[in-house]
C-alpha cells in the first residue's frame, strides 16, 4: 500500500470529527496565524497537511495566494474543497541538506539518523534510503479549491 493510500485510510475516516473538533476549529494559534498572515500581504503561504483546512482558512483572506495540501482526499472533501492531483513524483533529500535547511537541532538530526541505520528493510526499501543518508519522498501536487457543487 503507498503512503498516500495509508494516510488517506487513517484520516480519511476520521476528517468530519476532525473538521468540527474545537480543538483543531479555534484557538490562539489560529489568531496568531491569521495576524502573521497579515505581515505578508502579497506573500505565498504553502500549508501542508492542511487536514481540514482551519489554518488555510485563517490565513487565506490575508495574503496573496494559498496553497494547501494534504494527502487525505477525503479529509480535503469535508474542508469543502474539491481537489484534483496533476502530479506526484519521487523526490530524493540529502539527509544533512534537508535537516540544515529546517534548522533541525543536531541531537534530533542524530535520533532521525540513528532511526534510519535501525529502519527494517521494507523501511529502507520504500524510502530508498543510501549509506550517505540520503532517502526518497512521496510528493504530489494537489491544486484544491472551493467546492463548486453546492
Amino acid at each position: 500500500m503507498q503512503q498516500h493510500q495509508l494516510v488517506d485510510k487513517q484520516f480519511g475516516q476520521v476528517a468530519q470529527a476532525y473538521l468540527s473538533s474545537s480543538t483543531h476549529a479555534q484557538g490562539r494559534d489560529l489568531e496568531d496565524l491569521a495576524a502573521l498572515a497579515c505581515t505578508l500581504p502579497y506573500g505565498d503561504v504553502l500549508d501542508l497537511g492542511c487536514g481540514g483546512g482551519h489554518v488555510s482558512f485563517a490565513m487565506a483572506p490575508h495574503v496573496g495566494r494559498l496553497t494547501a495540501f494534504d494527502l487525505s482526499d477525503e479529509m480535503l472533501a469535508a474542508a469543502g474543497f474539491d481537489a484534483s492531483v496533476p502530479r506526484q513524483w519521487r523526490l530524493t533529500m540529502a539527509f544533512d541538506t534537508w535537516f540544515a535547511r529546517i534548522r533541525t537541532p543536531q541531537l534530533r538530526a542524530d535520533a532521525v539518523r540513528d532511526l534510519f541505520e535501525r529502519a527494517p528493510d521494507e523501511v529502507r526499501q520504500y524510502f530508498a534510503l543510501q549509506p550517505g543518508q540520503s532517502f526518497e519522498i512521496d510528493v504530489a501536487w494537489i491544486t484544491a479549491a472551493p467546492d463548486s457543487r453546492d
